[in-house]
């Protein structure tokens, strides 16, 4: 290898801002980086993409500090770093913003963002001093509205999100890692988010953004880098490729069409009526709803954060009270019956933090498998384990999770991987109606593309589905009709076909200066 790339330099011997030079790391018999080499350069914005389990967050650890190398070398600006432990790699001018907020709710604004920036001297300054010191760092990222003075927990996701940006900026540092930044926010807060990531990067910072959107790589990004199998491939300009060039590189194999075909329905759609909803109201909700969905059907309801679509899931399944209107289930009213009582009777709701509680973290894959159906295996107070078991795999299987960790902590699979326990588990109660918000939020494009292809055989084996979603690519390709909702409203009903993807994104944005281009 060129003497300037051993020391952390490019081709043309110029420092680079970051270079990881071989560095490898094992963690028993899993060897998780396989000598990795990654280089990134002042002001560039560098994808990181890869399937759950390639490596990639691994790699972040590394360069947050959190992980110490078995091997290999780390650069800043052609000069050999430490980065482990995570002061190390702070004062090396590495900053994460990660998909989980790290801010502390019950403190102020000004508080968080002086978190981790102390003063050299020890000095403790006032809450007036605080204020006055945020203003330019809230200003820096669009959050000028915001008074410094008020408490992290009465602001939006969004409004989050780039508060974390902004505790960034207090740090100064050179290289920036965003890890999955926009899973949880909407199509108009994502481009806030973006807008100001091509800032930082348009001041010489650089940007490590690890996303499995891949419409957000091609719209920031000015180089990717494909982690496989813990080892990387030679970084390619986005310029250069296709978004199924990035994927067959990130899967390692052609992948056709992330979507399955649709079912053909008879003019009319002669198939019978499951649920239906009329004339609903429940919190979240300032309008009512009528709808319905028929057997073998998906329906998509598209709306940002907010806009009242996972208040009618959230109604249907009886996590909330519907305050007006009536709900059936195959004719059958349910509109007072409990969340257990919907259960009983084929009502499954996958909700849209798995984290909170669509899993138990600290339990085995099985028992999450076994957790909505375990009155069909118990006899007379005894849970059957044996029958438990057998039926967990078969479910497991069904939803292409590998039956050999059937024993494995949900909480150490990855992203895609829990994502099918926290949707397979509902296969046991034999559901009429699926209910799913989010169902494929911080999952690779691999395990996507399988969890549509399940979702698609549920609904052509009879079941009814209906999925709540912030991707409207995703809900254009998968549904067979889409809702729109726009803050507590629904606005629009129509089949797939009499949409365009623009249609959608400007319905449910009600803004289209704000549509990313």
């Amino acid at each position: 290898m060129n003497e300037n790339i051993d020391a952390g330099r490019d081709e043309k011997g110029q420092p680079l801002r970051l270079a990881v030079r071989r560095v490898s790391k094992r963690y028993g018999g899993v060897q998780a980086l396989d000598e990795v080499s990654f280089e990134l350069r002042a002001g560039e914005i560098m994808a990181l993409l890869g399937e759950n389990g390639a490596g990639k967050s691994t790699l972040v650890k590394v360069l947050a500090g959190l992980v110490e190398p078995d091997a290999g070398e780390l650069f800043v600006d052609g000069s050999s770093a430490t980065f482990f432990p995570a002061a190390a790699s702070q004062a090396a001018g590495v900053a994460v913003v990660h998909q989980e907020f790290s801010s502390v709710p019950s403190l102020t604004v000004a508080e968080n963002l002086a978190l981790g920036a102390a003063d050299r001297t020890g000095r403790v300054w006032w809450p007036p001093t605080l204020a006055k010191q945020a203003r330019p760092l809230l200003d820096r990222v669009g959050l000028d509205h915001l008074d410094p003075r008020q408490r992290v927990e009465t602001l939006s996701v969004a409004e989050q999100q780039l508060l974390e940006i902004a505790r960034v900026l207090a740090r100064d540092a050179k290289v920036v890692i965003f890890d999955e930044p926009t899973a949880a926010l909407s199509d108009r807060e994502i481009a806030r988010v973006l807008q100001t990531i091509q800032s930082l990067a348009a001041e010489g910072r650089s940007i490590i953004y690890v996303t499995h959107r891949l419409p957000e790589v091609f719209h920031i990004a000015d180089r990717a880098t494909v982690v496989r199998n813990g080892r990387t491939r030679e970084a390619v300009r986005v310029e250069d490729v296709t978004p199924d060039a990035v994927i067959s590189m990130i899967l390692g194999r052609q992948l056709s069409n992330i979507y399955p075909p649709r079912r053909e329905v008879p003019d009319g759609n002669g198939f019978p009526v499951v649920l239906e909803v009329a004339d609903v109201l429940a919190e979240g909700l300032r309008r009512p709803v009528t709808l319905s969905v028929s057997r073998g059907e998906i329906l998509g309801l598209a709306g940002q954060l907010g806009s009242g679509c996972s208040s009618v899931t959230r109604a249907l399944a009886g996590m909330i009270p519907a305050t007006a209107g009536r709900m059936s289930l195959c004719g059958t009213e349910i509109t007072r019956t409990s969340h257990a009582h919907r259960i009983r009777h084929g009502i499954a709701y996958c909700s849209g933090d798995r984290k909170l509680d669509g899993m138990f973290a600290d339990k085995p894959v099985y028992q999450n498998m076994s957790s909505p159906w375990l009155s069909s295996i118990s006899r007379a107070g005894w849970l059957l384990r044996r029958h438990e078991r057998v039926q967990a795999e078969r479910h497991a299987s069904a939803f292409t999770v590998d039956t050999r960790r059937m024993t494995s902590a949900v909480g150490v699979l990855s992203g895609g991987n829990q994502q099918k326990v926290a949707l397979g588990k509902w296969l046991g109660i034999n559901p009429k109606v699926v209910l799913v918000e989010e169902p494929t939020r911080g999952v690779d494009v691999g395990a996507r593309s399988e969890i549509y292809s399940r979702l698609r055989e549920l609904s052509d084996q009879g079941t009814a589905v209906v999925v709540v979603s912030s991707d409207t690519a995703e809900l254009h390709g998968l549904c067979d009709r889409v809702a729109t909702f726009y803050r507590g409203a629904m606005t629009q009903l129509r089949t797939s076909a009499e949409w365009t993807e623009d249609q959608l994104v400007l319905e449910v944005m009600h803004n289209p200066d704000e549509v990313l281009r």
